[in-house]
């Protein structure tokens, strides 16, 4: 809509339980763009938009899906992305950096079809 990083405060707290309540993983953010200087390296860097995938999965499926990941979705001028194992190996956490939201849109569906196919063993239905 025009504006970027127009706001004082963002705060966002993720939390994940299993089917029998027990806590699998916790992350909190704050974003404060008029307080910390987000274009400094290792935050934002050139980038304003941050995107963030979790696939919540079977230990055994976690390095593989990974890999998979690492190895189709690649930096680029337009975005950067990293991956990371969430604790107790319960899955993995993509996060997207870019400037254009149809840019993360694309890597999160992306993703979505790579975890589909390994996990599911299915294609995603456009």
């Amino acid at each position: 809509m025009g504006e970027s990083l127009e706001y004082d405060i963002c705060c966002l707290k993720t939390h994940c339980k299993n089917q029998d309540k027990k806590i699998r993983f916790l992350e909190n953010t704050k974003i404060e763009p008029k307080k910390q200087r987000l274009v400094d390296f290792g935050i934002l860097g050139k980038y304003r938009t941050v995107g963030t995938v979790y696939v919540l999965t079977r230990k055994e499926d976690v390095i593989e899906l990974e890999n998979i990941i690492n190895a189709n979705i690649k930096d680029s001028d337009i975005i950067s992305v990293g991956t990371s194992i969430l604790p107790d190996e319960s899955g993995i956490i993509i996060r997207i950096l870019g400037n254009n939201t149809d840019d993360i849109f694309d890597v999160i569906f992306k993703t979505l079809e790579i975890t589909r196919k390994k996990i599911l063993g299915q294609h995603l239905v456009k």
